[in-house]
């Protein structure tokens, strides 16, 4: 298996002949060191065990011969951009049923926005639309889409897109409340400054609370395998799969955020690998159909280990003490709470897997056991 490692540091490296061996100033204590990073650290919500990838087959009304086509023009909207990823609270007293409700949010929400963004002779427009087509499950309320452009009326400008904002709910169907509406996930994209006064009067409006959903370690070798696990990883449209790649970026603790490790695997020999350790299995419905496993834990783990040995013994390098920070395959690239997706499929499991960590988020605190790494 061929492997490609970039090391972009800028502090002095002192290399083998063969380039096999990278030394650090603080690599020397780290191999004295016996305690390794782990992926998961103990906190308020419950540790994720497993996962099923199948996600939205679990759901589709099969009394709709149509409703999985439907979802799949549906998420069309949202593949090949670059979205900020967020977890929100129920909103409280969201009507989106009615048109008159719906104007009196945008003109609040301009009102609002034009005070915290204030400029001379710049006027701004906002608009909630509901996204009656864009729900995982029928029983799932309709995504909200919300707008906000600005205009320089001095320069007689068109209008200008400042701040795109979806929320939605794409996961197993949940209890449905009178005065809260469940959209957990938010998909945002804008600048930093408008995000953050857009928030803060959507939080006032519906009693909310939105905050960002940065993907940690673990997440991002869940995410890995999930999308792995997909049969469209590579790319539909070449057959050029030798050229494709997972690269993962780590970070090295104690030295700046631009100081990171590279490392490129083959896709192919990546999901052979995947396929060993999570192997599919005969549909029950259909004989000649394979359909992918309930993806484990100690998968995920098993599989990041032979990454882990697999460096150790080709390169010297110990990915144990590093922090895993961006993940990207080619229909899939995630760092923090930014990511792009251009696969349908892609998506559905992003998706599927952020809704379940947003809801675990605002959830009560869970006792955590003991448990193996």
């Amino acid at each position: 298996m061929k492997v490609d490692v970039t090391l972009k540091l800028r502090r002095n490296l002192q290399m083998s002949d063969h380039h096999s061996e990278v030394t650090t100033p603080q690599s020397k204590r780290f191999r004295n060191s016996s305690t390794m990073f782990t992926p998961y650290t103990p906190g308020r919500a419950q540790r994720r065990m497993q996962f099923d990838p199948r996600s939205r087959h679990t759901v589709v009304d099969i009394e709709d011969p149509d409703a999985e086509d439907n979802i799949d023009d549906a998420l069309l909207d949202l593949i090949k951009l670059t979205w900020n990823i967020s977890a929100v609270s129920p909103l409280f007293g969201l009507d989106i049923k009615d048109d008159v409700r719906l104007k009196q949010y945008s003109k609040k929400l301009r009102e609002m926005v034009a005070t915290s963004l204030y400029k001379d002779n710049v006027s701004y427009e906002a608009k909630f639309t509901p996204m009656h087509h864009l729900v995982c499950s029928p029983s799932d309320p309709p995504a909200v889409k919300v707008e906000v452009h600005s205009k320089d009326d001095e320069q007689d400008t068109e209008m200008k897109q400042i701040y795109l904002g979806i929320f939605l709910s794409w996961g197993p169907r949940s209890d449905v409340e009178a005065e809260n509406v469940k959209l957990p996930i938010l998909l945002n994209r804008g600048l930093q400054g408008v995000a953050q006064a857009v928030h803060s009067t959507l939080s006032q409006m519906f009693d909310c609370t939105i905050t960002a959903m940065p993907a940690s370690q673990e997440d991002l070798m869940w995410l890995t395998t999930i999308v792995l696990n997909s049969d469209v990883a590579e790319s539909r449209s070449t057959k050029k799969t030798a050229q494709y790649e997972l690269i993962l970026e780590y970070t090295i603790p104690e030295l700046p955020a631009s100081d990171l490790i590279k490392v490129k695997f083959p896709l192919k020999t990546m999901k052979t690998l995947w396929s060993k350790i999570c192997p599919t299995h005969l549909s029950a419905t259909n004989d000649n159909e394979q359909v992918a496993s309930i993806i484990d834990l100690s998968q995920v783990n098993r599989f990041f280990e032979c990454l882990r040995i697999k460096m150790l013994k080709s390169a010297s390098l110990e990915l144990g003490y590093c922090l895993l920070e961006k993940i990207s395959l080619p229909n899939f690239t995630i760092k923090s709470n930014k990511m792009k997706v251009t696969d349908i499929e892609a998506i559905d499991r992003v998706l599927w897997f952020f809704q379940e960590k947003a809801v675990l988020h605002f959830q009560a605190p869970i006792p955590i056991r003991n448990e193996e790494c």
